[in-house]
């Protein structure tokens, strides 16, 4: 059975993994906003909001609790429009605003 220490450490070990894992997951998020704001590429856009989804599920779980929030909030915008491509330009520029949010959220 694993002792109180034992738990503690390992739960501190796997926050420290995550934690190491946020500067590759923010530049997904860089690249796949930079690609959807020129070239308004839904295959980006898509994969910006597979990333935000999977911190959406995640980051809370190690303390990281307004990037999931972030995260689960430009997803469901996305995710609330037809085929997940924003209906007009003010839909657009509303996933610009909350993807460039969240980008900010990281440590």
């Amino acid at each position: 059975m694993m002792t109180k220490p034992d738990f503690q450490a390992a739960i501190a070990a796997l926050t420290a993994k995550f934690a190491a894992s946020l500067p590759e997951k923010r530049q997904i998020l860089i690249d796949q906003a930079e690609r959807w704001k020129s070239a308004r590429d839904p295959a980006a856009l898509r994969e910006a909001v597979a990333q935000a989804h999977k911190l959406a599920g995640s980051a809370g779980s190690y303390g990281f609790d307004p990037l999931g929030l972030a995260a689960r909030e430009f997803e469901q915008c996305v995710r609330s429009w037809p085929d997940h491509i924003p209906p007009d330009s003010r839909a657009a520029e509303q996933s610009d605003g909350l993807l460039e949010a969240l980008i900010q959220l990281f440590p």
